[in-house]
């Protein structure tokens, strides 16, 4: 497999570096930083992926549309270019034209444009261990360079979040750390397995394994099920196919049906016990909802954290005192098996950003607080997303707020 000069850098890299960015786990996959001391400040930056020099009225401009710099001088320009290919734009420079770049490289910075920790996933040891020993390193070889090639579209995603810094590896890595359940039983579940697994969730597993096993007819064509697993059981297929999805590798011998630990979060798609939700809340474990269709409009939300944000009786609430009526009390006359294919699939994709927004958030608030959990969240706490079918393009995004005659604050 041929790999691009940024990852044969992240290759080299990964053999030098001792020093790792998360705790390492068996299961996991790992991020590593190079220790190799700096002489100055600029040696260690890179630019981030997906960076652009556009044409502006002022001249050059880097960035997308919610952030942008000035390039104001062909130096600049020429210190972006050494910058993208990994090299020190201070490097043979003198004053002022090197206070001039020093400036500068420090705005991009500031921006998020730059990486300033030189990180590389890794396989986890286990992993390394038993590919090194079976095959003399050619599987081993194999297996890193797939993982830097299947982990670069996520590594560009994170590396744009506001202050990472190190290439997106501790935020991608993060996410192998949680245990994430899916509760329900829909082609949207049966997605978002699939896709958090190809993202880096590692630890996924279904709450109700025991409640219609059996793959039929709206099962096929979704995830890793096809035709050839008709009649079969649900949960064993999708869990025999774990490690064809996952983003890292998974040891042949490790099941994640259920370990004991409780999840970071729990995302139910379909109509859901009360009692369950009560279970929830007394648990303080946080909760996505994912609504059947209401006809041809259906809704995602809300992500609940418990005792710290808008429960689904606040949602009762806005929702009758905006409509008059609620989707949590309603009289099914005629039935809604499932979702269309074309809506499974955007509905999934949402819901899938969601988990993945909050894992990361996580990962986040850890760094910045090691051992602390009571932080609060920024985003998607309180969402609710109302999807029309017929409209897939114009989602209608609210943010409620604790309704004051739920009692849930208290």
């Amino acid at each position: 497999m041929k790999l691009n000069t940024s990852m044969a850098n992240n290759l080299d890299s990964l053999t030098r570096s001792t020093r790792a960015a998360l705790p390492s786990q068996e299961l996991t996959g790992d991020s590593t930083e190079d220790s190799t001391s700096e002489s100055t400040a600029a040696k260690r930056y890179s630019l981030i992926r997906g960076c652009s020099l556009f044409e502006h009225n002022q001249g050059l401009v880097i960035g997308n549309l919610n952030r942008v710099a000035t390039v104001t001088s062909n130096f600049q320009r020429s210190a972006l270019a050494q910058l993208a290919q990994g090299e020190d734009p201070m490097a043979n420079l003198y004053e002022p034209i090197r206070g001039e770049i020093s400036t500068f490289i420090l705005l991009l910075d500031s921006l998020g444009f730059l990486n300033h920790i030189n990180a590389a996933l890794t396989l986890p040891r286990r992993n390394l261990e038993n590919k090194a020993r079976v095959s003399n390193g050619d599987a081993l070889d194999l297996a890193i360079n797939q993982l830097n090639v299947r982990s670069a579209p996520e590594l560009m995603q994170s590396e744009w979040i506001d202050g990472c810094g190190d290439g997106g590896t501790s935020t991608v890595a993060g996410r192998s750390q949680y245990v994430i359940e899916l509760s329900g039983r829909s082609r949207v579940i049966t997605l978002l397995y699939s896709l958090l697994l190809a993202s880096g969730v590692t630890r996924v597993r279904f709450a109700d394994d025991l409640r219609q096993c059996v793959i039929g007819d709206l099962d096929i064509g979704f995830g890793a099920i096809t035709a050839s697993d008709l009649g079969s059981n649900y949960y064993e297929i999708l869990e025999s196919r774990r490690r064809a999805i996952s983003l890292f590798p998974i040891d042949r011998n490790e099941r994640f049906t259920n370990d004991g630990s409780l999840p970071l979060l729990t995302a139910h798609c379909g109509d859901v016990d009360p009692e369950l939700m009560t279970q929830w809340s007394n648990q303080r474990q946080p909760y996505l909802l994912i609504h059947m269709p209401i006809g041809d409009e259906l809704a995602i939300g809300p992500l609940v954290e418990p005792g710290k944000s808008p429960c689904i009786r606040c949602l009762s609430l806005y929702e009758r005192d905006h409509f008059g009526f609620t989707r949590t009390q309603r009289i099914p006359l005629t039935e809604i098996k499932d979702f269309p294919a074309i809506a499974a699939h955007y509905v999934a994709a949402l819901a899938a950003s969601k988990i993945l927004h909050f894992i990361d958030d996580t990962t986040s608030m850890r760094k910045i607080n090691p051992g602390k959990t009571n932080n609060n969240r920024a985003t998607g706490l309180g969402e609710i997303s109302y999807i029309n079918l017929q409209h897939l393009t114009e989602p209608q995004v609210v943010a409620i707020a604790r309704h004051p005659l739920c009692g849930c604050d208290k």
